[in-house]
Parts: C-alpha cells; sequence; structure tokens
C-alpha cells in the first residue's frame, strides 16, 4: 500500500476548485469506476479531475522502468497512477491536505508510491530523482515561492533534486496560444485576453511565450531541453507534434475548449495554416511540454517525434502511435491498449521521410498478433 507522509501538513491553502473536492473525495472513496461517474456528471471539476483523458499528456513518454520521479503539485491524482505503472519508484507532493487525500484514495494500491502533503519548498528531500514533473505547477510558483524571482528560483531548486543525467518534464499553456486571440478565456484567470495583456494586476499566476519559457529556463541552469507541441492542449492531448514533424507533415489546431464555451473571431484553420506557411506556428500551439535536460542528451536514444492517442474510444479500438526517429531513421509503431498487438515499420532512407508518413497513412492497425515489417524505399 502507498506511503501517506503528512508530516508537513500545515492546511496551506491553495488552488481549489471549492466544495466540490469533497464529493470528489467521496467519489474516489467509493468507486474506481470513474467512467460511469463521468457518464452523469459532466460538470467540469469532476471531469478534469477524473477524466482518463488525461494521461496522454506522459503516457507516451518512454520513462525507464527503474527509475524514480518526483512529481511536485500532483493535484487530486490523475497522473500519480500513471507514473507509478511506469517507474520503479514515485514520490508526489500535493500542497492542499483534501487534494493530496484524494490523491491517495485513488491511488494508494500502489506499493512504490509515497504521497507528501506539503509545500514543496519546505520538504527536506535527501534523494535526487531520474524524473521530476511539473504537470501544470510552474505557473503557480509566484504563489508559493516567496522571493524577488520566483519562477527562476522555483526551477533553480527543483534542478537540484535532479540526478547528473535527470530528466526534468513541463506541460504548461502558452499565453500567446491560438485559442486565446480567438475567443477562449485564459485558463487560470477565466478572462479574455488576459494572458496575452501579459497579467496585468495579476500576480498570483503566469504563463509564458515559447521564448519567456526558454529564456526562464537558461536562466535556471539549464542548457538543453525540447519542446513538444500537443493539440489542442496538455490537458487533454489528442495529438503531439515536434519541430521535426512539424516540417513532415501537415496538422491541425482543433478548436476544442472542454471548461467553457467560447466565441470564435475568425477561421482559426485559416489563421494557422497561415502561420505554418510563415514557419512561427510553434509560438501558437496552446500548450508546451518541455523535456529538460539536466546534463547532455544521449544521442543514441530513440525520439519520439509525433504520437496519436485514441483512448476515448472502447477499450479494443483504443490505439496509439508514435513516430521514433534514431540515427536518421524512422520507425512508426502502433498499439493498442492491451499492448497485445504493435505494428512496427521502419524507413531506413533519410531522405525519404514525406514519402514514409504518407505510406503510414495508409496503415490498418494490425489485430491479433504482433506484426513486424520493414519498408525499403
Amino acid at each position: 500500500m502507498a506511503i501517506l507522509n503528512l508530516d508537513y501538513c500545515n492546511n496551506e491553502g491553495g488552488y481549489s476548485d471549492g466544495e466540490i473536492e469533497s464529493e470528489l473525495l467521496q467519489i474516489v472513496k467509493e468507486s474506481d469506476d470513474y467512467n460511469e461517474i463521468l457518464k452523469k456528471d459532466d460538470r467540469w471539476p469532476i471531469f478534469y479531475h477524473l477524466s482518463p483523458l488525461r494521461e496522454n499528456v506522459f503516457n507516451w513518454y518512454p520513462f525507464k522502468k527503474d527509475a524514480s520521479l518526483l512529481e511536485i503539485g500532483s493535484g487530486c491524482g490523475a497522473l500519480t497512477g500513471l507514473f507509478c505503472s511506469k517507474v520503479k519508484e514515485v514520490k508526489s507532493i500535493e500542497l492542499t491536505e483534501i487534494r493530496g487525500k484524494i490523491n491517495y484514495e485513488r491511488n494508494k494500491k500502489h506499493t512504490n508510491l509515497e504521497l507528501i502533503i506539503g509545500n514543496f519548498n519546505i520538504i527536506p528531500l535527501e534523494e535526487k530523482f531520474d524524473y521530476i514533473i511539473l504537470n501544470g505547477v510552474l505557473e503557480y510558483a509566484g504563489s508559493f515561492t516567496e522571493t524577488e524571482d520566483p519562477y527562476t528560483d522555483f526551477l533553480k531548486k527543483v534542478k537540484t533534486f535532479l540526478k547528473p543525467n535527470g530528466i526534468l518534464l513541463i506541460a504548461i499553456e502558452n499565453r500567446f496560444g491560438i485559442k486565446y486571440f480567438n475567443g477562449a478565456v485564459e485558463d487560470h484567470t477565466s478572462r479574455l485576453f488576459s494572458g496575452i495583456n501579459n497579467y496585468a494586476g495579476i500576480n498570483s499566476v503566469k504563463t509564458f511565450t515559447k521564448g519567456e519559457l526558454s529564456g526562464l529556463l537558461r536562466d535556471a541552469g539549464f542548457k538543453n531541453f525540447k519542446y513538444f507541441y500537443p493539440v489542442p492542449d496538455y490537458k487533454f492531448p489528442e495529438v503531439l507534434y515536434t519541430d521535426k514533424s512539424l516540417d513532415l507533415m501537415n496538422f491541425n489546431i482543433r478548436n476544442n475548449v472542454y471548461n467553457a464555451n467560447r466565441l470564435l473571431f475568425y477561421n482559426e484553420e485559416e489563421v494557422q495554416n497561415t502561420l505554418t506557411k510563415e514557419g512561427i506556428i510553434e509560438h501558437f500551439f496552446n500548450s508546451f511540454i518541455v523535456e529538460i535536460f539536466n546534463g547532455e542528451r544521449d544521442s543514441e536514444k530513440d525520439t519520439i517525434i509525433y504520437a496519436k492517442f485514441n483512448n476515448d474510444r472502447k477499450d479494443r479500438f483504443k490505439i496509439s502511435t508514435k513516430i521514433i526517429e534514431n540515427n536518421n531513421k524512422l520507425k512508426v509503431e502502433k498499439e493498442d491498449a492491451a499492448k497485445a498487438t504493435v505494428l512496427f515499420i521502419s524507413a531506413s532512407a533519410a531522405g525519404s521521410e514525406k514519402r514514409f508518413l504518407a505510406l503510414t497513412k495508409n496503415i490498418l492497425t494490425a489485430t491479433g498478433k504482433t506484426v513486424n515489417a520493414k519498408l525499403r524505399i
């Protein structure tokens, strides 16, 4: 059973959805079949905290199985169980007591989990980790880090808990996300254009453009990082792009906004196409996922350049697709939810990526057995 550590819990306030969190605690105590709950209750906090789609943000990532992981700001535990299934040891920190207890109730079956309730800045962690996760957390650093430069100082502190070759993974909104120019309210303030206006008069939260975020990482001492672009955003990603896959394939930025009605001021697809032709679309994705290396990146490591998820389907139809690059070679992996069926295709000709990717669009998912095939171009 998981360990629940209350030694540093001081009932400190934080981001909250209010009284509905008491309902969430009762729900996870009484049932672990959240799909049935979601069919009957369409309130945003219920959907946001319990939807299995939340796992798409990191379920594609190739975590090392024997690794240790620190999750800072785990909320109600939407991702904690995923991490427990991926690595050997998980420490999860949540500021507020009720959210920490919700997390514990839904993930207490995991024997490799210690859940600590309290402020990360005062918890005396003694070990270093292979992975540290900041999922929707960095933007709140100004609320719980009392320094003149809270965002940089928070990242500097996080860096001290990474192993020499450890990896920090950050998921955060882009304050210049295309949806914010087109009638979607800012995710944290629920106001139109507050992020675009650089949060004038708001001190509790702050997201960043790609350039601002890169500068922040460099100021914190990180030199090596890579961007992923989740669509429609990091909360409920359906597709994941990188700079490499943007050069190789067409894409659409979906207009999905789950938590509020939105206006539409213009044809978003047409604007997106123009930004793509101008070569600046990466600055206007709604969210970023950033892979940040504490040391040098392993050049021999497989690199995921594209991923697509279909886990909103029934289990037998759930498929994930990844395009992976290694030494100028590409391969496609298609996998069902039970990992019983894998379709693997590789291309060895570096100059044939577009033909290779065009071919994969016509591939049907293999069924019943593992299929290995090599494509010569």
